[in-house]
């Protein structure tokens, strides 16, 4: 340290931060104004490894309008150089840099112009907290330009230590939490990275008193389908508690479907959607897997494609229900018509963390029920999809194959009650079934079943054998394979 004779003070430093080595330099004043003077000018630098670190401004006993205030700068190439400082994952490669302005007065404190990078992440905030010493409201308004939520998660360590009691919300790039007891937030974010799903435009406007937030709007674009809502906090426990309620009109539930890598040739579009998140969680990482998902639909279309005819199935939707436990599988059950014909639904999958990684496969089990007659698909599918065949066990019950005259679009024969079981098996080539056991009252035949579409005009072979078979099991009562005309109609022909 050297404080020459009119001139300004300097000093060096060498020494370790948390276990880092550090070189340091700090000038300020000289002698005479800084014991004449209440404000001391301050210029600090320090530098660890790839670490760049400097606090400039002035020094000052804090007053009604007057006191301390530091603009501060900290930068390096590798967030792990910065790990024990921040709390963060050592080794971490992702580049790191903080930058603002903070002031202190005796009755508030202000933070301007924050600056935040990390990794993939940009982030902008203010923030001030009034009434110290009585009862104190913080101010934040937080704006990205892009946030990557895996990415912050992945540079937190597994573990957390507990943070202090009362109303905390953690946050990935300020471990040690922010007190919101009394405030008011207000968020813009423009784009999420690191999910499957483009989620963007992201505002949100809350008042927080003694840490409850009643419902306050919140806005999203999800997939390219504008989402409107609010969002309930209760921040009086130590893990915060939420709720949202989103709504959307013509939802393109098929564009979500092909982004996650769950369905291909499907167009799913809903007229109305609303859903209702409840989650208690202190990591934005947690909240869906710790979510309870209920959902419900009106009204809306969906197209089921065959890849290489391109011929659809349109089912018209009445209603839908969506509901998924914290942890548990999801649940979605449809009603609705083909050509006029009731149809339900049923869908059930993985767990809601589990359908957003596109690296996992999906669990699955779809029903449906129409014209007296149950059809159920089950097993997993690989992700990604691409061209691979999809395999699942296949079971389908009725009473009589001539109540799905109407949806098949030909006369069949009136026998039943029937059922079928096999292996089904959905490729480039079209579909088949394998292992096929069909059952129609007492007889049983074992073959096989395909369907083949890429061979320009569809094909339908099914092969079928029995050892013996109940002729009364059969019985055409006046079915004939051929629609029956009028017989005017048939003599103008």
């Amino acid at each position: 340290m050297a404080l020459p004779a009119g001139k300004a003070l300097t000093g060096e430093m060498r020494g370790s931060l948390l276990g880092n080595p550090v070189t340091a330099h700090l000038r300020s004043g000289a002698l005479e104004p800084l014991m004449m003077e209440d404000r001391v000018p301050i210029d600090f630098s320090a530098r660890s490894g790839g670490v760049r670190a400097r606090i400039h401004g002035v020094l000052q006993l804090p007053s009604e309008n007057l006191g301390p205030e530091l603009s501060f700068e900290i930068s390096a190439p590798r967030a792990g150089e910065v790990a024990s400082w921040f709390g963060l994952l050592p080794g971490a490669d992702a580049h790191a840099a903080i930058s603002g302005k903070a002031a202190l007065r005796s009755r508030q404190w202000s933070l301007a112009d924050f600056s935040l990078q990390l990794g993939r992440t940009t982030l902008t905030a203010e923030a001030m907290q009034t009434g110290i010493g009585t009862k104190p409201l913080l101010k934040v308004r937080l704006a990205a330009d892009q946030i990557d939520a895996a990415e912050l998660e992945s540079l937190l360590p597994k573990t957390q230590k507990k943070g202090p009691s009362g109303p905390v919300l953690n946050i990935p790039i300020l471990p040690q939490g922010i007190d919101l007891t009394d405030a008011d937030v207000e968020v813009r974010l423009k784009r999420f990275l690191g999910s499957p799903l483009e989620v963007r435009d992201v505002s949100f406007d809350g008042h927080i008193r003694d840490g409850y937030m009643y419902p306050s709007q919140f806005a999203v674009n999800v997939a390219e389908t504008a989402l409107r809502g609010a969002i309930l906090l209760d921040l009086r426990s130590r893990e915060p508690n939420m709720g949202i309620w989103l709504f959307a009109n013509n939802a393109d539930i098929g564009k979500v479907l092909r982004k996650l890598d769950l369905a291909r040739n499907i167009d799913a579009t809903l007229d109305l959607m609303q859903i209702y998140l409840a989650t208690r969680s202190t990591r934005l990482g947690d909240l869906i897997a710790r979510a309870d998902l209920t959902g419900n639909f009106a009204g809306g279309r969906v197209t089921l494609r065959d890849p290489n005819t391109r011929a659809e199935a349109r089912v018209a939707l009445e209603s839908g229900l969506l509901r998924a436990a914290p942890g548990d599988k999801v649940r979605l059950d449809l009603k609705g018509s083909i050509d006029d014909i009731p149809v339900a639904i049923g869908v059930e999958t993985a767990a809601a963390q589990d359908l957003v990684n596109p690296k996992l496969p999906v669990p699955f089990k779809l029903t449906t029920e129409a014209a007296a007659t149950r059809m159920e698909f089950s097993g997993a599918i690989a992700r990604p999809l691409g061209n691979r065949e999809v395999e699942l066990a296949l079971e389908v019950r009725g009473t009589r194959f001539d109540t799905l005259n109407k949806l098949a679009r030909a006369s069949l024969p009136p026998w039943g009650p029937w059922s079928a079981v096999g292996k089904f098996r959905m490729s480039a080539r079209g579909y088949e079934v394998d292992d096929l056991v069909l059952k129609i009252r007492e007889s049983a035949l074992n073959g096989e079943g395909k369907y083949e579409t890429s061979t320009g005009r569809p094909r339908i072979e099914i092969a079928l054998a029995a050892p013996s078979i109940q002729l009364d099991d059969f019985r055409f009562e006046g079915w004939s394979l051929f629609e029956k005309k009028p017989v005017e109609e048939a003599t103008r022909r």
